[in-house]
């Protein structure tokens, strides 16, 4: 597979840059000196290390650089990069140049170190300079090198980083992004995107035949793995039928629990969205859980829930969720709240996002403004005016609009958390007062957010962090009793990420709730999705070292593995050691299952969402 990839990358080579001016303002690119590193691996901050033939650590003698060397699980020909994924930003429709200094000592001469830049585009790469016919090898003092790629400005986005091949020792410094705006590039081709055949819903569950993958779509990998993912499958029999005697299985895994969270690899996905349309369904009519909290806003949605079974489907959802998941599929989750609310059931929408999800709803802030109101407080008479500078101000915020606003909701969140019994003897709410409290805390943590540099992932972590709050407030006490379903990204649910990457809400969820969690991250291995501006890109098969490779020898085009009760044993590394897994379908990530989720749904082959 390696030595596929290698080819692939050496014929799509771009040449070395000729001598440039530089305008534009580059992609943002994160802890590009190394300053910031892991307390527990010394792998640095903000960058993705995707494989596991070699260690990625910093050494600061004092400038900082980042030194690979094998792994004590390394064998010949192991291929390891660290990289970011960044937005165009100014590099649009230029030439983008990654500059920096590199080291080696002893890489073997099938080896090399080097830098390497990419453009992705929906169907897949636009362009790539990985330094194949100029890596240094062998015994090298710190030389300075650059790579460059050409930008269409329909591409989306671009991956940075170094990375390492064979045995030996480098050192990497110095990383530079710059634009070359004497360059102009045009447009990219868009090339055919082949989409599957969706699945026709159906009540009936799928035999073995119908369920079973074709050889050809079997990677092939270690027997040992494939004898322990088939030891392991459950199989799934349907993504859409109300007989659930094939999801008996899960009963005595969630027994006990009270919060069950439903990831995605990508948010774009009809299959996903089937899957989880099903497992609400199951979880609510089987097992008591009655509550479903998206990642979604914490105050919109709880306005939503209030309407739940007065307006369509449609309606409600735009009232609560993010547009992303307008579509077909998680329309008939909408429908089923509607239908269970109107037969006098009980089923509850909330949300625990940070952010906004949807338009601009007046009565969230009128609850606010009158509360504060009642405390005779002056900043009722403003909060408008505060709305409307956050909603309206250039992102990042400047420190001056940051500190007026953070100012204002924290005044305001102490303000209604304090005088808590002067509003409830006012006549007011208590699920309301409580809410509207969060509310404005919540709102600190947006500010915050909005005040990081965007494309970094300061903001991604403060938002996660306040998601974890919210959900400990609807499980606390908007719902104490209650038993809970969680539907977000697989990013924001994962117990861990992986090393370098930042703490987000799942590694808190599974710190505060412990026993009462069960995880459950889905993935896809091939077709098509769509992105969040619901463009549709092409899904290829992931190689076989990674974790859909693995799965897919399950032989199931639908299957569940469970890791929480699994022990260690012959062929059972690929769950307890780091192995790749791909977020969206396409972006590597080295996670360790094990330590990221309870248990994974794999969809062999996805589609994107339906009108």
């Amino acid at each position: 597979m390696l030595k596929t990839v290698f080819a692939l990358l050496a014929c799509l080579l771009v040449g070395a840059p000729s001598a440039v001016h530089a305008a534009a303002a580059p992609p943002a690119l994160r802890n590009a000196g190394f300053e910031q590193k892991d307390a527990a691996t010394g792998a640095p901050v903000d960058w993705g290390v995707n494989g596991i033939g070699h260690q990625a650590r910093v050494e600061c003698l004092p400038d900082c650089v980042v030194r690979f060397e094998p792994s004590a699980s390394h064998k010949a020909g192991d291929f390891t990069p660290m990289m970011q994924r960044l937005p165009l930003g100014g590099a649009a429709g230029h030439k983008l140049i990654l500059s920096g200094s590199i080291r080696t000592e002893k890489i073997d001469e099938d080896g090399f170190a080097a830098l390497w830049l990419r453009v992705d585009g929906a169907a897949g790469m636009a362009a790539i300079d990985n330094m194949m016919n100029r890596a240094p090898k062998g015994s090298t003092g710190w030389t300075p090198f650059e790579v460059a790629v050409s930008v269409p400005p329909n591409a989306s986005h671009i991956m940075a980083g170094v990375m390492v091949k064979g045995s030996g020792t480098a050192w990497f410094s110095k990383l530079q992004l710059r634009v070359d705006d004497s360059v102009v590039v045009g447009p990219m081709k868009r090339l055919d995107i082949k989409i599957a055949p969706r699945p026709v819903p159906s009540q009936a569950l799928l035999d073995d035949a119908a369920l079973q993958l074709a050889k050809s779509d079997i990677p092939a990998i270690s027997t040992a793995w494939r004898d322990d993912v088939l030891a392991r499958r459950q199989v799934i029999r349907s993504l859409f039928s109300d007989d659930f005697s094939d999801l008996q299985f899960l009963k005595p895994l969630l027994a006990g629990k009270r919060v069950i969270q439903l990831g995605e690899s990508g948010h774009g996905v009809a299959e996903f969205n089937w899957m989880k349309a099903r497992l609400i369904r199951f979880l609510h009519a089987e097992m008591g859980f009655d509550v479903l909290a998206f990642e979604s806003s914490l105050d919109q949605c709880y306005e939503a829930d209030r309407i739940a079974g007065t307006i369509d489907a449609p309606k409600l959802m735009q009232s609560c969720i993010f547009g992303i998941w307008y579509n077909a599929e998680v329309t008939t989750v909408f429908d089923y709240l509607n239908a269970t609310r109107k037969a006098g059931g009980k089923l509850t929408l909330a949300g625990f996002d940070t952010q906004d999800s949807t338009w601009y709803n007046g009565s969230r802030y009128e609850r606010m403004r009158g509360m504060l109101e009642t405390l005779d407080s002056p900043l009722g008479k403003v909060l408008e005016a505060m709305e409307a500078d956050l909603r309206g101000a250039t992102k990042p915020l400047s420190a001056e609009v940051s500190a007026k606003l953070l100012a204002y909701y924290r005044e305001a969140a102490a303000l209604l958390g304090s005088n808590r019994p002067r509003l409830l003897a006012a006549g007011k709410n208590a699920e309301e007062v409580d809410l509207t409290a969060q509310a404005a805390r919540s709102r600190v943590r947006y500010v915050q957010q909005l005040s990081r540099p965007m494309g970094g992932t300061d903001g991604p972590a403060i938002r996660d962090e306040g998601m974890a709050d919210n959900l400990d407030f609807l499980l606390d006490k908007m719902y104490p009793k209650r038993k809970v379903i969680v539907w977000a990204h697989n990013a924001h649910i994962a117990k861990d990420r992986g090393a370098g990457m930042p703490k987000m809400m799942g590694a808190y969820v599974a710190e505060r709730r412990k026993a009462e969690v069960y995880t459950i991250g889905l993935y896809m291995n091939r077709g098509a999705a769509n992105m969040n501006n619901q463009q549709t890109y092409q899904i290829a098969p992931g190689g076989p070292d990674t974790m859909e490779a693995v799965l897919a020898n399950g032989g199931l085009k639908y299957a569940f593995v469970d890791f929480s009760r699994a022990g260690p044993g012959a062929g059972a590394d690929w769950i307890f050691k780091p192995i790749v897994a791909r977020e969206w379908g396409t972006n590597p990530t080295r996670i360790t299952p094990v330590d990221s989720y309870d248990g994974v749904i794999y969809i062999d082959t996805v589609t994107p969402p339906g009108k």
